[in-house]
């Protein structure tokens, strides 16, 4: 088999983890808090990714100095500790359907964010597209029920996604400005390290409340497969394949496998989850998924955001 071949089946996989990610959190959340997967999925991965590092420390250098410490410890609250909190969160009052279609927003939350900071400009496609592709998201979140839109009454799961997908935004603009010149698999490790430790002091404030629960008792091989696909799956092989895939494709090429992670989900949470979309869901995602491809076209800027979607 050609080394393009194997690349394009890591990207395919690499879709496949992202996209399942939703699914096996929904899994997990039936025995463990929201908080108490994040946890999991990001201590594991950091183990993991430990000893990748450590096997490649004579080729990369791992040392850094404060102000690079503290630039990762940023990203990594911002990026791990509350973006995942309040996805896991939100996933666990909300639906995998629903989460899917927050996530493929997250190009247009960064794009928004660096305009407001002057780092980019819109074009006609982003703008259009990306009002577009929020009329969908105002379509799921309302249902577009008038009582729920007078009310103001939205599904606080919803907006806990999309809190998880702003910050994942910020996390993307801080990523492009103040990320330390090492090696991307180095990059992660510290994020990942420091955004586990960042969900430490949360878990000890609930630890003797309600909101907090490990069922150990009714914990199954399938919620143990659920951590591995979550650690090993989605964040440390899903991110290597995909770095793998830009070197060897380029990014424009590699992003476009992006694109179909939340079509994964979806169909993963209708086989998997038996979960059955209202006809709002379905045009809301049909809108969204519009909106997003149109501001996607022929826009160099949003090839870039889309590859640091990969972390996601």
């Amino acid at each position: 088999m050609s080394k393009t071949k194997i690349i394009y089946i890591k990207l395919c996989l690499s879709a496949f983890f992202w996209g399942g990610s939703a699914i096996a959190g929904k899994i997990l959340l039936k025995e463990m808090s929201p908080l108490s997967v994040t946890f999991m999925r990001f201590f594991w991965a950091t183990i993991i990714l430990f000893f990748v590092c450590k096997f490649n420390m004579k080729t990369m250098r791992i040392s850094l100095t404060l102000k690079e410490h503290l630039a990762l410890f940023l990203m990594g609250f911002v990026g791990i500790s509350l973006c995942y909190c309040f996805y896991f969160q939100g996933l666990n009052i909300s639906s995998a359907f629903n989460a899917s279609l927050m996530e493929a927003t997250i190009p247009l939350c960064t794009l928004f964010i660096s305009v407001a900071i002057k780092k980019e400009t819109f074009t006609k496609n982003t703008l259009s597209g990306a009002l577009i592709a929020y009329l969908g998201v105002f379509i799921i979140i309302t249902k577009l029920n008038l009582h729920i839109i007078y009310t103001l009454n939205f599904n606080i799961g919803d907006i806990f996604l999309l809190i998880s997908t702003l910050c994942f935004g910020i996390y993307n603009v801080l990523y492009r400005n103040i990320a330390p010149d090492i090696p991307s698999i180095a990059q992660t490790f510290y994020i990942f390290l420091y955004g586990t430790i960042g969900i430490i002091p949360w878990i000890l404030y609930y630890m003797y409340s309600a909101n907090y629960r490990i069922n150990t008792h009714n914990f199954s091989i399938i919620s143990v497969c659920c951590v591995i696909f979550l650690s090993l799956g989605s964040s440390v092989l899903a991110y290597l394949f995909f770095n793998q895939g830009i070197q060897v494709l380029g990014a424009s090429k590699a992003s476009i496998f992006i694109n179909y992670v939340p079509i994964i989900t979806i169909l993963l949470s209708i086989i998997i989850l038996s979960y059955i979309p209202a006809i709002t869901q379905i045009i809301g995602s049909i809108v969204v998924l519009t909106g997003v491809y149109i501001s996607q076209r022929n826009s160099i800027h949003q090839q870039e955001t889309i590859s640091e979607y990969s972390q996601k």
